[in-house]
């Protein structure tokens, strides 16, 4: 189903592929697809219809666009994956618990932050975040 938390596992999945490449200089390309008999068994299409990872790439395209190959990992302790990339006029860091757990990391910050989740909509800011697969930008 297009919705169904398989879709979102997939989303989650190929986003923190996406993030992992970008963050890797070397990396020129990835690809992920596969084909079952004679149709896509996890197509990120469910013709005409874009399944959430569809939504999680563009938004990440679209953040990512400007960011420098030069990236550094933030230590969050061994719970939390994190990755800061520096662009242009501002920098993005891009949050996430590995391995299917879920925490709340708190923020103590008076600087100008927007906080993001994987298909791009603005979360309301309040000092703790909860983390999951799903990366938060």
């Amino acid at each position: 189903k297009l919705n169904s938390p398989a879709s979102q596992r997939l989303a989650d999945y190929l986003q923190r592929s996406f993030l992992l490449m970008a963050a890797a200089a070397q990396a020129k390309r990835i690809m992920w697809y596969t084909v079952a008999g004679a149709h896509d068994s996890y197509s990120i299409w469910s013709f005409p219809n874009p399944r959430p990872a569809v939504a999680t790439y563009a938004n990440l395209a679209y953040l990512l666009s400007d960011a420098q190959r030069d990236v550094q990992e933030l230590n969050l302790g061994s719970l939390v994956k994190s990755t800061l990339f520096q662009k242009k006029n501002s920098s993005m860091a891009v949050l996430w618990c590995p391995g299917r757990q879920e925490l709340e990391l708190s923020i103590n910050t008076e600087e100008n932050l927007e906080i993001l989740d994987s298909m791009g909509n603005k979360l309301p800011f309040n000092y703790k975040i909860k983390l999951s697969e799903s990366p938060v930008l």
